[in-house]
């Protein structure tokens, strides 16, 4: 089996794990999400860093292990804490409809570099978007709470879009357990100061049995299936996953409760599998360049 399909399989599986988390029960006692994501986080780093063994800050310069450290927090962390706070005005199905723009954001960077790949993927990033748009409701809390609430939510998709990018160049020259050591430590750090900070730090001990579950065992995988693909998959590709998720998280809803469908939900499920499909199998020549965001 050649790489390109192992890679292939990869996304796959990664964006229909993440579609089906729904189905799988959550724990009435379970950790709020930036606590629950750290312990996480530490899980992988620690078990990770059973793997690289010694050396890694040998085999890591300290230019290096910084700029991986800030961009994961900044393509991790901070969006996580982001998204909590932006929970209270926006509702899951409406960040998941603006998070499908995290692919504009990204074929932006690359066509304000002037390449011709970057404009070609700007198209069929917005057509998905404004499918997202149609197949996912967008109800916002009219308030000056809310607002700021959404402009936090976009400097969370504005985060992801253009950290995905910078992950991906430092990536290809550091090993991938070297990478999950770095990635998963510094948000687990992170999070944890951000949960003390607002004082939502759990310490009651049913709670933190919580993490032993079926549903952390898949974030787990999850979280290791993305830093993998992230130095295996062009930004713009990987970034497809903003749009696949949703679009397999629909289908599933109507094979299991069969609502009603609409004319809205049909174009708005097309569009976004069009432009999904144009962004993943639109043939990029070997010389051609396609990373402009530094």
């Amino acid at each position: 089996m050649h790489r390109k399909q192992i890679v292939g399989i990869g996304f796959l599986l990664l964006c229909l794990l993440r579609a089906t988390a729904w189905i799988i029960p959550s724990n009435p006692d379970s950790l709020p999400a930036p606590e629950q994501q750290a312990i996480l986080y530490g899980i992988a780093g620690i078990g990770a860093l059973l793997f690289a063994g010694r050396g890694l800050s040998d085999r890591l310069r300290a230019s290096t292990w910084t700029s991986l450290s800030v961009t994961s927090v900044g393509l991790f962390g901070l969006p996580i804490v982001l998204i909590g706070w932006a929970q209270g005005s926006v509702t899951e199905t409406g960040i998941s409809a603006l998070f499908a723009a995290v692919p504009t954001v990204v074929a932006i960077g690359m066509a304000t570099g002037a390449e011709e790949v970057g404009r070609r993927f700007l198209t069929p990033a917005l057509v998905a978007f404004g499918g997202a748009l149609l197949l996912l409701p967008v109800n916002l809390l009219e308030s000056l709470q809310g607002d700021l609430r959404l402009a936090g939510l976009v400097l969370a998709i504005l985060l992801v879009g253009i950290t995905s990018v910078r992950m991906f160049r430092l990536l290809q020259s550091v090993a991938y357990p070297d990478a999950v050591v770095v990635i998963g430590l510094s948000n687990a750090i992170f999070l944890t100061i951000c949960c003390i900070a607002n004082g939502s730090l759990v310490w009651r001990w049913n709670q933190l049995t919580s993490i032993i579950s079926i549903a952390s065992l898949v974030d787990l995988i999850e979280m290791a299936l993305l830093i993998w693909l992230l130095r295996e998959m062009l930004p713009i590709r990987l970034s497809t996953r903003y749009l696949l998720i949703p679009l397999f998280t629909v289908i599933e809803g109507y094979v299991i409760l069969r609502p009603q469908i609409t004319a809205r939900l049909t174009v708005g499920a097309a569009l976004l599998a069009a432009g999904a499909a144009w962004i993943l199998f639109t043939r990029i020549e070997e010389n051609e360049p396609v990373l402009s965001l530094h």
